[in-house]
């Protein structure tokens, strides 16, 4: 018995061999497939019991295979080749299988840990899963196959991201404002030594967008009108930390100076 990738759970081969040295037998993915060769070497036929007896029958000519009598080849295919995750959170990748039909199973590994075996349903098979580890991960899929399939298989590469949060400006939550004036809007995102950038919306208004300066972004704006403003902050993430929001709330009001006319508009009016 000899074996490739032995210490990788998600692409570990195991090959049996017997006295003339000719190889009997692969286990791939727990399932193990019976070989059957000509004396010239040429593999002849393929037996999965586990997989209703699938059979493969290989035909040649000139000594070369020209066909294949039995299981259809498979497919399986992620979302995309590069993935993204929060770490922390739980995420839900799907794979997708082409062929005739496939039924049976596919297992999803993190490296060589297994994360899961899903059961084949309408040709899709979907894991959920949350990543501790921030960083590249190898993501694959391996569909053992079935009576009517051959087995496939496909890797992505999953870039866990640190989650982040946003903490308001000093004051807390509730923030004050002069309708017209100047007013400084901060916040501060706290993450895997975040970058990038921070908006501020009123409502759909932007107000102002600032690059990060050791995690703190901050921009200058006027609002005009007197009330209470929610003012959502975004942070756009970076390649090492996932995006996030906040909202606070900022009351608007009029300066002394600028009710003045308006006191005496309803002074004239009496």
């Amino acid at each position: 018995m000899t074996c490739a990738n032995c210490n990788d759970a998600a692409t570990n081969t195991q090959y049996q061999y017997d006295g003339l040295n000719q190889r009997v037998s692969t286990v791939k993915g727990g399932v193990k497939t019976y070989e059957f060769y000509a004396s010239n070497g040429s593999l002849l036929a393929e037996l999965t019991p586990s997989l209703s007896n699938r059979l493969a029958e290989y035909i040649y000519l000139g000594g070369k295979r020209v066909a294949t009598v039995g299981p259809a080849p498979s497919t399986i295919s992620l979302p995309a080749q590069s993935l993204t995750a929060v770490a922390g959170q739980a995420v839900t990748f799907t794979a997708t299988l082409g062929g005739a039909a496939p039924t049976g199973a596919v297992r999803f590994y993190d490296g060589s840990n297994l994360l899961g075996t899903i059961s084949v349903v309408s040709g899709k098979a979907s894991v959920t899963t949350t990543f501790q580890t921030v960083g590249a991960h190898t993501f694959t899929a391996n569909y053992s196959g079935d009576a009517a399939n051959f087995g496939s298989s496909t890797t992505a590469t999953v870039t866990v991201l640190s989650s982040t949060t946003i903490t308001g400006p000093a004051g807390g939550p509730n923030l004050k404002a002069v309708a017209g004036k100047p007013t400084t809007l901060a916040a501060t995102v706290n993450g895997n030594s975040p970058t990038g950038t921070m908006s501020f919306y009123d409502g759909s208004t932007l107000l102002g967008t600032a690059n990060l300066v050791s995690g703190t972004g901050s921009i200058s704006t006027s609002i005009s009108t007197v009330g209470t403003h929610t003012i959502m902050i975004v942070y756009s993430g970076d390649a090492n930390n996932a995006a996030s929001t906040a909202t606070i709330t900022l009351n608007v009001t009029l300066a002394p100076e600028q009710l003045i006319p308006i006191l005496q508009l309803l002074l004239d009016d009496d």
